[in-house]
């Protein structure tokens, strides 16, 4: 007879089990990576899509210095906070004062300026 034994494929197993255990830690910490990148990505765009929001409000949108920056119609990825750190007004044709801006997500802190005249987001590597 020819296969394998019981013991083995047992053997074999474990082994596999083990590879398994060592590798899925790995894989978990990639994919909060991930999620963290898209986060980000999705807080840039949703800044420089704040002049549109002010167009289709029909009027100005503005947040203080040390504002949280908020609304009805501006949302953040979940656990994400935006401050305004200089005065930030958007005028009804959509035209961005420009601004420095602090966001906090769940595990990265960001230091953005919005610039005129079109709110486009650049980070500054001065973030805390």
């Amino acid at each position: 007879m020819r296969g394998f034994t019981l013991l083995e494929m047992l053997v074999v197993l474990v082994l596999m089990g083990l590879a398994a255990g060592l590798v899925a830690p790995s894989l978990s910490r990639t994919a909060d990576r991930v999620q963290a990148a898209g986060d980000r990505d999705a807080l840039l765009r949703r800044v420089q899509s704040l002049p549109i929001l002010a167009r289709q409000a029909g009027h100005p949108l503005r947040w203080e210095a040390g504002a949280l920056v908020e609304g009805s119609a501006v949302s953040w990825p979940a656990g994400w906070r935006v401050v305004a750190l200089t005065p930030l007004d958007i005028a009804p044709s959509g035209w961005c004062s420009g601004a420095q801006l602090q966001a906090q997500g769940p595990d990265l802190a960001l230091r953005l300026e919005a610039l005129a005249p079109d709110c486009r987001v650049v980070e500054r590597p001065d973030a805390p």
